[in-house]
Formats: structure tokens, sequence, C-alpha cells
């Protein structure tokens, strides 16, 4: 563990080694230095704990450690920056926020490869979610894929880049063969990679395969057992039943403000057909992130489920608000709507998704929101037109 401090121009790294078993320190240091020293701090600090780790390092660890750094102190700080709000929580306003910074760091060095794939990973949520985009999402989506496309082009190599297309091409293009390629090519780079390992849990449930999608969250909870994200995948991989629900309460009790966490508990619960309890967790969860669509649409589902019809139609009714100035997705629409709209109504607007490319779709097959319309020939035909690979056998994950 490690925390910075930082007084003006002058760093104070403190790191140490804790035996988790034992709860024993095994060893602590400090060190300080200038800002602009920011990299040789980083080096001393990962030679140190490597050191202590074991007694010699592998030629690889050397060659990473010898690696020279040759953006600027600015153009890393804003980077930082936006990888710690958009590890954040997937609010409007660390997305927004992320973006910035990342646009920041690349107007500072143009060639910053790892600013470029945040950037991308960040565009694509932001249109991913729908945040105040007066269009169909593609125009974010076609920024973010190009920036993908250029974090690649400076760097291959690069997981984090591999990562990001890895999105676009699943939430836009529909390439979803390649995207797995993509996913599995960032986790061959970088095994301990938390994001890449989530990313490609949300990407395997819904391709039909809930088991490695279980397992991939796993791998990223055992490389970090505190990482929010980590958890939070965990839990939304696995079926509503004991485990999931009892990490549930521990995410949101370890990370009250972490949105996330109260999105895939709230879904485990109504899995569990425990109604009442899930719409508590989405209604916290709402006040905390100052609320989104898919956690109005999924909330709007658990209120007709628990035969609140009227509070689930005043949720249909605001998301079709003009007044709020933002298109909606049709599928959050869609969802909103499923337990109490007109069943035309609901395939005309799951229709609409696919036809603007709503990244919400990857999610058409293993959401059990639309069980009850599989058998409709135009709900078949959309998801023919998704064109997924045969799932397997094993119980879908939901979203």
């Amino acid at each position: 563990t490690g925390r910075v401090q930082q007084r003006g121009d002058t760093l104070i790294v403190s790191a140490e080694l804790t035996d988790v078993e034992g709860l024993a320190q095994l060893w602590g240091e400090q060190y300080t230095g200038n800002r602009s020293d920011i990299f040789d701090l980083q080096e001393k600090v990962a030679r140190d704990v490597l050191a202590q780790l074991r007694s010699q390092l592998t030629s690889e660890e050397e060659a990473t450690l010898s690696e020279t750094v040759t953006v600027s102190q600015a153009a890393y700080e804003a980077y930082l920056k936006g990888r710690h709000l958009f590890a954040q929580d997937f609010t409007k306003a660390a997305v927004e926020r992320a973006i910035s910074h990342f646009e920041d760091a690349i107007a500072l060095e143009p060639d910053y490869a790892q600013a470029h794939a945040g950037l991308a990973e960040a565009l694509m949520y932001f249109a991913y979610f729908g945040y105040d985009i007066p269009q169909p999402p593609g125009e974010y989506f076609q920024r973010a894929k190009k920036a993908a496309l250029k974090a690649l082009e400076l760097d291959d190599g690069l997981a984090e880049a591999h990562t990001a297309l890895a999105l676009v091409k699943r939430y836009y293009d529909l390439d979803f063969a390649g995207a797995d390629a993509e996913h599995l090519r960032a986790i061959e780079l970088e095994p301990d990679d938390i994001n890449a390992r989530v990313e490609y849990t949300y990407f395997l449930a819904p391709m039909g395969r809930p088991q490695a999608a279980v397992a991939q969250a796993r791998r990223a909870r055992a490389i970090d057992p505190l990482s929010p994200s980590a958890n939070a995948a965990l839990v939304w991989s696995l079926p509503p039943d004991d485990e999931a629900i009892r990490l549930g309460q521990e995410l949101v009790g370890l990370y009250p403000n972490f949105v996330r966490g109260y999105m895939h508990f709230a879904m485990k619960l109504k899995g569990a057909k425990r109604y009442e309890e899930a719409i508590e967790i989405y209604e916290k969860g709402m006040g905390i992130g100052g609320g989104n669509d898919l956690l109005r649409a999924a909330l709007a589902e658990v209120y007709a489920l628990a035969g609140r019809k009227a509070d689930a139609q005043k949720i249909v009714v605001e998301l079709n608000d003009p007044a709020r100035r933002k298109r909606v997705s049709p599928y959050w629409v869609a969802w909103a709507q499923a337990r109490i709209g007109k069943r035309e109504e609901v395939l005309r607007l799951l229709e609409q998704a696919l036809e603007e490319r709503w990244g919400q779709m990857m999610y058409l097959r293993s959401n059990p929101v639309w069980d009850r319309f599989r058998d409709e020939p135009r709900f078949q035909e959309i998801i023919r037109r998704m064109n997924f690979p045969p799932p397997n056998n094993a119980k879908q994950a939901e979203n």
C-alpha cells in the first residue's frame, strides 16, 4: 500500500508491504523528491518493492523498469488525473472530466499513446450512457475508434489501446470476433491489468460464456481484492445466488459512493425476486450518482415487478420528457416499459436502437427483461441482425 502527499513542488511518497494474513508489516519506506522527479521516484519505489518480494529481478522486470518515460510531467499528471476519474465510476461528471484531462495530455504530448487510449475509453462510455448527446452516438464512437487506432499506431504493444479498440468493436461495430481478439491481446500483453479483465468479463457473459466471465472477474479480484471495479464485475457476472448478494452487500458497504456497486447489487436482488430490497438499492444509487438512464430503466422494471406500475410509468414519462434536452437511448426507454408498455412500441424502440447503433444492444440476448419478447418474429430478426456468436448452454448473465 502507499500514499502520496504534495507540498508545493515537493512529493512525499510512503510505501509499505504488509502480510495480509498475519497483518504484519514486512517493510516500509518514505521517499521525497520534487514534482519534476516523479518518474525517478516511481522507478525507485518499484525497484525497492520488487527487491523486497524477491532476491533478484527478472530480465523482463529490469527491462520494464529501465524504460525511459518521454512525456512531460504536465502531460503525465493530466493522464493520471484522467485515469483516476475514469476508474472512480461511470458518472457523467467523472467521465466528462476524464475526457478533458486526456485531451489536455494529448494537447501537451500529441504522441502520448496512453492518453489516446484513455480518451478512447472515456469517449466510448460517454456515448454508451448517452450523457447529454444531441444525436445518436455514432460521432462519439467514431472519435473513440480514431483515438484507439492512434494509440495502437503509436504503441501496438499497449494493452490499454487494445482494450479501448475492443470496446468500440463490440459496442459500435458489432464485430464480436474482432472484439474478442482485442480483449485477449490486451490480457496477453498485461496479464495483471485489472481493467482489461473487467472489460472482458462484461464482454463474455452476453456472448454466451458466463462461466468464462466469472473466471475473468475472479482473476481480476485476485489481482486486487480491494478494487471496486473488480468486485463489481464479479457481482455482475455471478448468478443471483447467496454469494452474489453477499458480495454485493460488501461492495456497497466498502464503497458507498460507487454507483456501479449499487447497479449490480440491485440486479442480483431483482434476480432473486427480492424486489423491495432491489428498489431500495437502486434508489440509493440514483441519489449518489445523480441518476443515469441505465439506473432509471432498471428501476422502472423492478417497480413494475413489485406491482408499482404507476412509479414505473413516471420513469417512462421522465425518459421521454423533451425538457431534459438530451437524446435518450431507445434501448433504455424500451427497457423501462418492457413490463408495462405495448409490445409493438417496445419492439419499435429496439429496432431504432439497433439502427442508431446504441451500445446497450450488445446485452439484448442476455438481459432477462427481454425473455417475454423472444418468440416475437421482429425480436428474432433483431437478434439475427446483431450477428451474435452461438451461445453456450450455460445460464446467461444479465446487464
